[in-house]
C-alpha cells in the first residue's frame, strides 16, 4: 500500500512539473512583436560577443524602433530626427525576420544606425524575448563577412 501511495504521489509530482514547463514554453513562444516599443542600446560582434554601445544610454532620445501591428513598424533617430516606416514578416518558429517595404522620412544628411541597417543590409533573424531583442544581420567589410546584431531594450 505504501510503495503505492509513493508511486501515485510521484506520478502526481512528475505531471504537475511536466505541465509547468509545457506553460512556460508556450508563454515563451507566444511573445509577439506586436505592440511593442525598443530602444537602442548597440551593435554586438557574433563571433567577439563585444558591445558597441550606441549613444548615451541614458538619453531618452535615443533611436528607437515600435513594432504598431503584426506587419508594420516606425522609428525614430535621436530626437525624433529622420523618421522611419515599413512593413515586416515576423517567422516566429523559425525565428526569421524581412523588412518587406521600408519608408525614411528625412534627408541623406541626417544619420540613423537602425535606418541604415535596415536599408543596407538584410536582417535574416532575431531573437525576442520580454527584455531584449536582437536583430541579426551580416555586414561585409574587406571581404569578410560579420555576423552582426542589433541590441535593444524595452522602452
Amino acid at each position: 500500500m505504501k510503495t503505492i501511495l509513493k508511486n501515485t504521489a510521484l506520478a502526481a509530482w512528475m505531471l504537475m512539473f511536466a505541465g509547468s514547463l509545457t506553460s512556460c514554453k508556450k508563454e515563451k513562444d507566444n511573445l509577439s512583436l506586436k505592440g511593442t516599443s525598443w530602444k537602442l542600446v548597440g551593435i554586438v560582434d557574433v563571433e567577439t560577443g563585444v558591445l558597441q554601445k550606441y549613444g548615451d544610454q541614458n538619453c531618452k532620445e535615443s533611436e528607437t524602433l515600435i513594432f504598431k501591428t503584426n506587419d508594420t513598424f516606425f522609428g525614430a533617430g535621436h530626437g525624433s530626427f529622420c523618421p522611419f516606416s515599413g512593413n515586416y514578416t515576423a517567422n516566429y518558429s523559425k525565428r526569421s525576420f524581412e523588412v518587406t517595404s521600408y519608408r525614411r522620412e528625412c534627408s541623406a544628411f541626417y544619420y540613423c544606425l537602425i535606418s541604415l541597417v535596415l536599408t543596407g543590409r538584410e536582417i535574416h533573424t532575431f531573437s525576442h524575448r520580454k527584455n531584449e531583442l536582437r536583430l541579426y544581420y551580416i555586414e561585409t567589410a574587406y571581404g569578410h563577412k560579420h555576423e552582426r546584431y542589433l541590441l535593444f531594450k524595452p522602452i
